[in-house]
């Protein structure tokens, strides 16, 4: 018996991830947005619907968070992402890790966050 989920389906998840209006990079994984701007490195980026968009690749659809830059204001290495809401913390991704200096700036490449059809 074949599977399927309409791409309305597969958005849903990905809907969700899109209310994202901060992005924290972390030192290690945070569980919390609380620990997310504790772990971070410099002050939330802003983020906005422009940040976000949705295509499909295969049998997936994919969520491509465009690429950030923000300034450190503390010295750490760092290796999370983490994408909140004013009040929750909603997807956090491992980045390559980067020493971020006080002063210096923290580069985020752009990154896809994937939804699969069942399998």
């Amino acid at each position: 018996m074949a599977k399927f989920a309409t791409d309305a389906v597969l958005d849903g998840s990905l809907a969700v991830i899109e209310t994202a209006v901060e992005m924290y990079v972390c030192e290690g994984q945070p569980t919390d947005r609380a620990d997310a701007i504790t772990r971070a490195a410099a002050g939330a980026i802003t983020l906005d619907s422009g940040d976000f968009s949705i295509a499909t690749s295969g049998a997936a659809r994919v969520l491509t968070v465009a690429a950030q830059t923000v300034d450190a204001d503390e010295s750490r290495a760092v290796d999370h992402v983490a994408l909140c809401t004013g009040s929750a913390l909603l997807f956090v991704t491992t980045s390559p890790a980067q020493n971020a200096n006080d002063g210096g700036e923290i580069s985020v490449a752009a990154f896809d966050i994937t939804a699969s059809a069942p399998v």
